[in-house]
């Protein structure tokens, strides 16, 4: 699971304009937003970078010609002999964009504004390209929800130490390993049981589907919302 850091949280960021501009510079630069573990960051719905950026004083020229960008120049222009990439994140209803540092795990922050799955399914840009496929699906409302879930999930047999992810079309997964467990009797049937039973101690029970797959090394629990999409 990917981790992150968050600085210069008190001052003033950019708004919604400016992240079309912010856009605009990462087409510039011939650079794209990668698709990899999007959705397991910290508490971000959704969380993507680009590349590495090959030379942050060009960029620290293009972004000096942008006014509504200034918070981002100056920020730039303090860490500018960091290996850094662009990124943009959703967390709840909330969209933030700046600059990741691989090295650290620091995320600085430049700009955010309040955003909804229709605004992010709508994005056109040619640093989108790569992850426009994942956009057009956006569903905040589902996710916000899923993350919710996972919070609980965490707790799942009292193993806070294992991860839980957040899997393609809203699913969460916990891999747990045999010598987890007291019971040398793990069967599907067993553990699918164990799942639902603790399951049914939680609100949102009614509204996913719980699931088990036992495999020679490991047993995988599964939590998937039901329904259809539920867009903004």
């Amino acid at each position: 699971m990917k981790k992150y850091t968050e600085i210069n949280e008190s001052v003033s960021l950019a708004g919604k304009s400016a992240f079309y501009i912010f856009l605009e510079i990462i087409s510039e630069l011939d650079m794209l937003f990668i698709k990899y573990d999007f959705y397991n960051v910290g508490d971000y719905s959704y969380f993507f970078t680009t590349e590495k950026i090959k030379d942050n004083y060009s960029v620290i020229d293009s972004l000096k010609r942008k006014r509504s960008l200034n918070h981002a120049y100056l920020t730039l222009s303090e860490i500018s002999d960091m290996r850094l990439s662009f990124y943009f994140g959703i967390k709840r209803k909330t969209l933030f964009y700046g600059f990741f540092n691989e090295d650290t795990k620091y995320v600085y922050k430049v700009g955010t504004f309040t955003t909804t799955s229709s605004y992010v399914r709508k994005l056109k840009s040619y640093s989108l390209k790569n992850i426009k496929d994942v956009l057009n699906s956006v569903d905040i409302k589902k996710l916000n929800k899923l993350h919710d879930i996972k919070v609980d999930f965490d707790t799942f047999l009292n193993q806070v130490d294992v991860d839980v992810k957040i899997k393609d079309k809203f699913i969460l997964s916990k891999q747990f390993t045999y010598d987890m467990f007291k019971t040398e009797d793990i069967t599907e049937l067993n553990m699918n049981y164990t799942l639902l039973t603790w399951s049914r101690n939680f609100e949102w029970f009614n509204s996913v589907y719980t699931f088990v797959n036992v495999t020679d090394k490991y047993i995988y629990f599964y939590i998937k919302l039901k329904g259809k999409e539920l867009y903004e």
